[in-house]
């Protein structure tokens, strides 16, 4: 569920490694590497719609319905490939790169993780 995915996130904080969450995808040229990861790791391209969606850090904004990432520092500079079927928080489809919003929170699903270290842009 995301919300044992965000928990496997934060429990990753210690020490001096700290900004553990759900993977924040803030432009295009992230989410190649992300997507180059994904492939990589998970090859295989499953019927089952659970393996090939992740729980990534992105969500809608109750109120004023706009599409962010979790860390609030970091704007979504993109939009595109974003199927928004009136729901609120996001997984990518490790095949094609779709970020799909769903409104359940209790969805089976596995999340990627990442922590801003030194990225030149955010």
């Amino acid at each position: 569920t995301k919300a044992a995915c965000s928990r496997s996130c934060d429990s990753m904080n210690s020490g001096g490694k700290t900004g553990w969450t759900l993977a924040t995808i803030p432009t295009e040229y992230h989410k190649i590497e992300v997507m180059a990861y994904l492939k990589a790791k998970y090859p295989k391209i499953a019927s089952d719609a659970k393996f090939n969606l992740i729980w990534v850090g992105l969500s809608r904004d109750k109120t004023t319905e706009n599409v962010c990432m979790v860390r609030p520092f970091i704007p979504l500079l993109t939009t595109s490939q974003t199927r928004q079927e009136n729901g609120r928080f996001g997984l990518l489809e490790k095949n094609t790169g779709v970020i799909n919003l769903k409104g359940s929170t209790t969805y089976t699903a596995r999340g990627l993780c990442s922590r801003a270290v030194n990225c030149w842009d955010i």
